[in-house]
């Protein structure tokens, strides 16, 4: 999945921000609803699982661990990690249908995540969980998110950071009560965004804070494979918060306790269907339970096999017992053996490439899309109700169908299927049979077929001075559900194509053409793929290039081929600088993007500030883009204390020390620059440093430098323990530095303890500053500064108010680290 940022908004998935504002309009505060925050069908998700079988995870349940998690009065974090199969997920259920977790006031929030496009973000689970809070604490809705949806407005649903802050505000808030969080299946999260899930967590429950002041009672369980790197994510909570391993070694006989309870009641339910007698029912059960290392997953797949077995006689059940596969794998096996193997595969295929579980009206059209196919009909569709009977003779028990959407019924089953790189599938066997790369191309060709079908290209959507925006999207939404396909394809098209590198001219020219869509105001896919990220065309409506939409859109091939056919219209009207610019901002091929525009253009274009705030935007490879362009095209650099000044912002000391190389003599170190390398989050101090170090004499040290670096979120106290080391005589504490580091939630103790230590003289003791230290800093910090400068400071009325009210300070800031 590729994520991309611009003007400040962050996307995930195949999104885009195009030189505007955010699609739609959000209204006032007062118009909010919990609905706002319904993305995703998490209630599905959830019910796709099995419910457990009556004294089933009893030793979950009763374990010690878990009881002192749920009897806990505080903050709290249970972390269980199990191997595939063992029923993880049917315990989660089982956990919130049942409510098994706490008492009945308590607030119970959750979330089911998959590997699948709608399931695999915690953009989409922090979502998921703020509808159920507000849902349930409607009254904190206007309080928690107003500020949020006035900055961010639709694009807030993307955005992790807000919405974790305003999950944790809300959550903690004391009107909310007990608030619990189950997350089930995290390694199944994309795995950059679940490091950043595990490190928020983790900094929420390791905070120094104590926690009986703050009076919250937020508890989350979060269930998992035992991967090492989840594991790593929690090490250093790991020896502080509960944790639970079911492993067989650890709980083999509890665990094979209750599999033998399933069997009992599974083998019931089959002598009741079959007319079994009760010796050969019991017979049956006892052969099955002496079987070893069995999963719930693996007794699923098995019975099935037993029940509909021929014969009712002991002899030959026990002949069906005797030939069960002894692992799940072998399991999948022999059920996909016993499909049509081509049938099989056409559906298989689509299924493991989608990004989100599929329909069975959309995988009804998909199925029937031929290379051929240009038009309706030309589909010899089946329809939902005869293609679900189809799925299932075809697959077996390897697919379910819940809800009209097609799931492979584990995630062990994507895992069997997929071969790994470099690795040659099984003779005549199904285990890592599928090609990924093989799958999306599958899939890439059928979604872009779909989309140059004669009706759909002909469509046209009205323009805004036609109707009203809150018109248009109506009509696309009702247009888009009239086209079964319509949906998937527009908004998964570009990812499958990306995943699956075809190269051929034929499907190159094809996916190219997709891109020439002017400004994207008329076109169907793409107002259906924009409304997904709640993002909007440019409001200048100018036609654009297919070139521009190609870079846009991550597509190398398309780029290529673009820019070979149709330079002379690409660099009209400036938008060859645009369309570097959004290569520049590209996190996945930004670097390969932007060295084939210059390979092509190179001559056309000039670094403005734009294009480097659009590489600043890059985390992922905009560094390496901006030491690219330093590199290659130093020259063009337009030099203004602007640019200098986001260089220092955004990038590292390498990236510095190249402009300064290359264009050094242009170069004017401003107050701006210096206070723009104090405020840098990644790498201010050694940014600082490189300017202390060859442009020293240019660089002033001013309070607002002073007070960006106490400031700096992350890094403040390297920066500014190297300005205290080298221009220490140059630095005065004021009011403002002060507030500064009390806004710095992150190291904020850190840079007032090292100022105090260090610098006390230079304090401007005042009473607002005395009040201000009292109001958002520890007793540590009170101590210092009056052991060092005690004779000078006075304890007035608003120093003690400021100090009075400091506990409630510190009640917000639950979200932060200490």
């Amino acid at each position: 999945m590729t994520r991309y940022q611009a003007d400040g908004n962050t996307s995930y998935g195949n999104s885009i921000q195009i030189n505007g504002p955010v699609h739609g309009n959000v209204g006032l505060a007062t118009d909010l609803q919990p609905s706002f925050f319904k993305t995703s069908n998490y209630e599905s998700y959830k019910n796709i699982n099995p419910e457990r079988v009556p004294e089933t995870c009893v030793w979950f349940l009763e374990h010690p661990t878990f009881q002192k998690w749920k009897a806990s009065s505080g903050d709290d974090l249970l972390w269980l990690s199990a191997d595939p199969g063992c029923g993880k997920s049917v315990l989660s259920q089982a956990l919130i249908d049942e409510k098994l977790v706490g008492a009945e006031s308590v607030t119970l929030c959750y979330f089911f995540f998959k590997d699948n496009d709608e399931q695999n973000n915690t953009a989409k689970a922090l979502c998921a969980l703020l509808h159920q809070l507000f849902w349930a604490h409607e009254g904190l809705l206007q309080k928690h998110i107003a500020s949020a949806v006035k900055k961010c407005g639709q694009a807030l649903k993307n955005n992790f950071e807000e919405l974790w802050q305003i999950f944790i505000s809300a959550a903690t808030n004391p009107s909310a009560g007990g608030v619990i969080c189950i997350l089930d299946a995290l390694d199944e999260c994309q795995e950059s965004d679940r490091n950043v899930l595990i490190a928020h967590l983790e900094r929420f429950y390791s905070r120094s804070v104590d926690k009986s002041k703050r009076g919250s009672k937020l508890k989350f369980l979060v269930t998992s494979r035992p991967y090492n790197e989840i594991e790593r994510g929690f090490s250093r909570l790991i020896q502080s918060i509960p944790t639970i391993r079911l492993a067989r070694e650890e709980e083999s006989e509890k665990i094979s306790h209750e599999i033998g309870i399933v069997i009992e009641a599974k083998v019931k339910d089959i002598a009741e269907k079959r007319g079994l007698r009760e010796d050969v029912r019991s017979s049956l059960q006892r052969r099955l339970c002496e079987i070893p290392n069995r999963t719930y997953l693996w007794l699923h797949l098995t019975l099935d096999q037993v029940e509909k077995a021929i014969g009712k006689t002991q002899k030959k059940l026990f002949n069906i017992i005797d030939t069960l596969p002894r692992t799940v794998e072998e399991a999948y096996e022999k059920i996909l053996a016993r499909c049509v193997q081509e049938e099989a595969r056409r559906v298989l295929h689509i299924i493991v490439a989608s990004q989100r579980p599929l329909t069975l009206s959309e995988i009804d059209v998909a199925l029937e899309i031929e290379l051929d196919s240009t038009c309706y009909e030309d589909l010899d569709s089946e329809g939902a109700g005869d293609r679900k009977g189809y799925i299932r003779e075809s697959c077996g028990l390897f697919i379910i169908v819940v809800d009209s959407r097609v799931y492979l019924i584990h995630q062990t089953a994507r895992e069997f299927l997929v071969r790994k790189k470099n690795e040659m599938s099984a003779p005549q066997g199904w285990r890592h049979s599928v090609d990924l790369q093989e799958a999306h191309r599958v899939l890439s060709m059928k979604c872009i077929i779909y989309l140059l079908f004669r009706e759909l290209q002909e469509y046209r959507v009205p323009t805004d001075a036609d109707a009203p925006s809150s018109d248009m999207r109506s009509e696309v939404q009702a247009y888009s559900k009239e086209h079964a396909f319509l949906d998937y394809s527009a908004k998964h098209w570009i990812s499958h194509v990306q995943e699956a590198h075809v190269d051929s001219p034929d499907w190159v020219y094809k996916t190219a053409k997709l891109c020439d869509i002017g400004d994207g105001s008329s076109c169907a896919w793409f107002r259906i793929y924009s409304s997904l990220y709640y993002l909007r065309h440019s409001p200048d409506r100018s036609k654009r290039p297919a070139l521009y939409w190609a870079v846009m859109f991550g597509l190398i091939n398309e780029t290529k081929y673009l820019l070979k056919s149709d330079l002379d219209s690409v660099v009209q009207g400036g938008y060859f600088q645009n369309t570097l610019q959004a290569a520049a901002e590209n996190r996945d091929r930004g670097k390969e993007l932007v060295t084939l525009l210059l390979e092509h253009r190179g001559d056309r274009f000039k670094i403005t500030e734009e294009l480097v705030r659009a590489a600043a935007l890059n985390d992922e490879c905009g560094r390496e883009i901006m030491a690219l362009l330093l590199e290659q095209r130093a020259g063009r650099f337009e030099i203004s204390a602007g640019l200098v000044a986001k260089i220092a912002r955004f990038f590292d000391q390498r990236v510095m020390a190249l402009l300064l190389e290359q264009r050094g003599d242009e170069v004017k170190i401003t107050e701006e620059v210096v206070r723009a390398a104090a405020g840098n989050g990644i790498y201010g101090r050694e940014v600082m440093a490189l300017l202390l170090e060859q442009r020293g004499d240019e660089v002033k040290i001013t309070e607002e430098v002073v007070r960006r670096a106490a400031g700096n979120d992350k890094y403040g106290r390297e920066v500014m323990a190297l300005l205290l080391e080298q221009r220490g005589d140059e630095i005065k504490i004021t009011k403002e530095v002060v507030r500064a580091a009390a806004e710095n939630w992150h190291s904020r103790k850190e840079v007032m303890a090292l100022l105090l230590e260090q610098q006390a003289d230079r304090f401007e003791i005042s009473a607002g500053l005395v009040a201000e230290i009292a109001r958002s800093f520890d007793q540590k910090a009170m101590t210092l500064l009056l052991e060092q400068r005690g004779d000078e400071v006075k304890i007035t009325e608003e120093v003690v108010r400021a100090a009075a009210g400091n506990d409630k300070i510190w009640e917000r800031s639950n979200g932060a680290s200490p």
